[in-house]
């Protein structure tokens, strides 16, 4: 009897494992083609949106401009609003291929710690940036000397992360918002006169006395010498 009873278990189970298997067939070319299609439209919205954060970025860097904003101000925020469109994007993009927007954000808060420790790095340079903007140590144009790395150049781009100087002799030297923000440096420029030390070296049989007196008119001719 039990051997009865095991062997129309036995039957049942393998009917319906042949009837499941059979349907999971029929519906594998559907689900392949949703699939896909979910994946091309997912492929389309990329393209659009980059091309809507294009135009987000060229409006907010000409409304800057037009407010007449600083030029570091305006790369930082343009850079800014860029990574946080591209962050909302993607989330956008997972939620349209059916991943759960809450499980996302459960898995970022779990996460949370593991992350920060990855990226302090590039969070303190966020905050170094930010640091940069409001007290305005230097700005776009400015000649100024890192003294940690003894990095100099002229400042060309403030970015969200890092800022770029331009060596005289044409070499891009990019250096971390953060190291700036919390070093010490020199800016050349800052002020438009400054104090120009020269060394002059004359004769021991010379007459010091006249010699200072041609310097002393040399600079007085000079319009330069303030």
């Amino acid at each position: 009897m039990e051997k009865i009873c095991a062997a129309n278990v036995a039957g049942a189970l393998g009917a319906y494992m042949k009837k499941g298997g059979s349907a999971f067939f029929e519906e594998l070319p559907n689900k392949i083609l949703q699939l896909g299609v979910r994946v091309l439209l997912a492929l389309l919205i990329l393209l659009i949106g980059s091309q809507l954060i294009k135009l987000v970025r060229k409006i907010v860097r000409r409304s800057m401009e037009r407010a007449h904003a600083e030029t570091g101000a305006t790369q930082f925020v343009e850079s800014f609003v860029k990574a946080a469109l591209y962050v909302v994007l993607i989330f956008f993009i997972a939620s349209f291929l059916g991943v759960d927007a809450a499980s996302i954000v459960a898995l970022l808060g779990s996460a949370g710690v593991a992350i920060g420790l990855a990226v302090q790095g590039s969070l303190s340079n966020l905050a170094g940036g930010v640091l940069i903007l409001l007290l305005k140590p230097f700005k776009v144009g400015d000649y100024i000397i890192e003294n940690a790395g003894k990095q100099e150049g002229t400042v060309s781009e403030i970015q969200i992360f890092y800022t770029k100087l331009l060596t005289p002799d044409n070499r891009v030297i990019i250096l971390p918002n953060g190291a700036l923000a919390n070093n010490s440096l020199v800016n050349v420029t800052a002020e438009k006169h400054r104090r120009l030390d020269i060394v002059v070296s004359i004769s021991y049989d010379a007459d010091i006395k006249q010699a200072k007196e041609m310097l002393q008119k040399v600079l007085e001719k000079d319009s330069a010498v303030k």
